[in-house]
């Protein structure tokens, strides 16, 4: 076992959180902007490119950024990220539903009007997410021999935790706790990962080798 393999474990188990959150997010999101466009194929479709058309715009961003940082920049990065996301996550159901549903409600569906809607609905979060990835690499890996590992371990255990989200979110969270307790909670699960990615801040300066 390497000395900051603790380290890179917690890293993942925080990652799995982040995707079980994502998840619920775009579960919950759908239902809302939904609210503006209907309940059907174009609207959906529409939905889901704008949610990965953020994802991958913050990916692409996220890749370019932590290549400035070293490793310790990179994870408080993560840890910003995350709490950035619990803030927009917190504050959703009010921007999605409260301010934007009354105006969007008249936009019609399908249309280019309302893919646009969401798709800036949906592009600051969206993006956050996507960053997210390419920070805590950086963050955790220190060669060339464990990059794989490493990489496949973090992608892995965020694939589980948005899989874990997409079954818990219609089946557990919403019908307990309604769409805006269910968004409270993911934010409430982004709110640990930034926290624990702080912590990690810690850990990684007591096990780094010279």
């Amino acid at each position: 076992m390497r000395r900051d393999s603790p380290a890179v474990v917690l890293a993942g188990l925080l990652f799995f959180l982040s995707g079980a959150a994502a998840l619920v997010y775009q579960v919950a999101w759908q239902r809302l902007l939904a609210l503006h466009s209907g309940v059907g194929l174009y609207s959906v479709a529409m939905i889901v490119a704008a949610f990965m058309a953020g994802l991958g715009i913050g990916s692409h961003l996220g890749g370019r950024l932590s290549a400035r940082l070293d490793g310790r920049g990179a994870l408080g990065a993560f840890a910003a990220l995350e709490l950035g996301i619990a803030a927009f996550g917190a504050a959703s159901t009010w921007i999605y539903y409260d301010w934007l549903y009354p105006w969007a409600v008249h936009l019609p569906s399908p249309s280019w009007p309302a893919g646009l809607l969401h798709l800036a609905a949906l592009l600051p979060p969206t993006v956050l997410m996507g960053m997210s990835l390419p920070f805590l690499v950086r963050a955790v890996v220190t060669d060339v021999e464990t990059a794989g590992r490493r990489i496949g371990w973090l992608y892995g255990v965020n694939v589980l935790g948005a899989s874990a989200g997409a079954l818990a979110t219609p089946w557990l969270l919403m019908p307990v706790l309604g769409v805006r307790g269910t968004v409270l909670a993911a934010a409430g699960a982004n709110l640990v990962v930034g926290l624990g990615a702080l912590s990690l801040i810690a850990l990684r300066s007591r096990t780094a080798p010279p």
